[in-house]
């Protein structure tokens, strides 16, 4: 009868010393199980990351032909409308903007103060080319000269985005490469972005628009001794209507934006061990331009 209870009484043990130590490794990146992200900077360390992108652009040329794109009664009714849609296109637009090639920038994430980590982003390199049989370079803001500060802004080391002030377009590269949501996640979560991309002046009028805007916590995962969170990038804006103005007669133009991606991150350290996306770009009208850019992040 003793050893009966000294039996139950080790097989007790047992249980509980397997529940402590190995069922939170089982149960690891289970639908029930939260985390919080969160970036984790020393105070002497200067995170960086390569952004390497991957692109190739095909835009339309710029000629009397094709890119007034003025209706035929209106050219005979008004030439003069028609001449200056083409030269504010050419003078706005560039000859050419179809190119291909890598361009090559570095992010830099310090802490300067507490719980507030700055954020520069900076070009290195610049590797575009024209496509075709027109040599002219890119747009002029195409062309990044190394050393070029592209982004100054802030986040919390929460994720949240700090300074608010900065412009749409950069606010849109800190929300895409630094911005965490400051919440407890579980897998299958989801939150939004401080994030918008397309733009129109008053001269458009859209009939139809649609965005999308989901980033998701898709898997908690155990690789060695750190614990990984991946997260997916689901980003589509869409819209169409008709545009025109004092240099370009009424006509219809649609432009999308989609971004999809994967990145993971480390709990334990608070940073990204891998991120990789695709962005593309499409716009029919009075600008023609479609593009795929392949995005990567590669710590330094």
């Amino acid at each position: 009868m003793l050893a009966v209870s000294i039996m139950v009484t080790l097989t007790k043990r047992y249980l509980a010393l397997l529940s402590t130590t190995f069922l939170p490794i089982i149960l690891l990146g289970q639908p029930n199980d939260s985390i919080l992200l969160r970036w984790k900077i020393a105070p002497n360390e200067n995170l960086k990351y390569f952004i390497i992108e991957n692109q190739t652009v095909i835009g339309d040329s710029v000629d009397n032909k094709s890119n007034a794109k003025v209706s035929t009664q209106q050219r005979t009714n008004d030439t003069s409308l028609n001449k200056k849609a083409i030269s504010f296109k050419n003078l706005f637009y560039g000859p050419r903007k179809s190119y291909k090639g890598t361009d090559t920038s570095l992010l830099s994430l310090l802490q300067k103060k507490k719980n507030i980590i700055s954020i520069n982003i900076i070009t290195v390199g610049n590797g575009l080319t024209p496509l075709g049989v027109d040599t002219s370079t890119a747009f002029a803001w195409r062309r990044k000269t190394p050393g070029d500060t592209i982004l100054r802004g802030s986040i919390y080391d929460s994720g949240a985005i700090e300074s608010f002030y900065t412009l749409s377009s950069q606010k849109n590269l800190i929300a895409l490469y630094c911005q965490l949501p400051d919440k407890k996640l579980k897998i299958g979560d989801r939150w939004p972005l401080e994030f918008s991309y397309l733009y129109f002046n008053d001269g458009f009028i859209c009939d139809t628009s649609f965005k999308k805007n989901d980033i998701t916590l898709t898997d908690i995962k155990k690789r060695g001794n750190e614990t990984i969170a991946v997260i997916t990038y689901d980003i589509i804006e869409y819209a169409s209507g008709t545009i025109g103005g004092m240099f370009i007669a009424k006509e219809k133009v649609t432009m999308k934006f989609t971004y999809s991606g994967v990145g993971e991150f480390c709990i334990e350290k608070g940073r990204w061990v891998s991120y990789k996306a695709t962005q593309t770009t499409m716009s029919d009208g009075f600008i023609k331009e479609n593009s795929v850019k392949n995005i990567s992040l590669l710590a330094k």
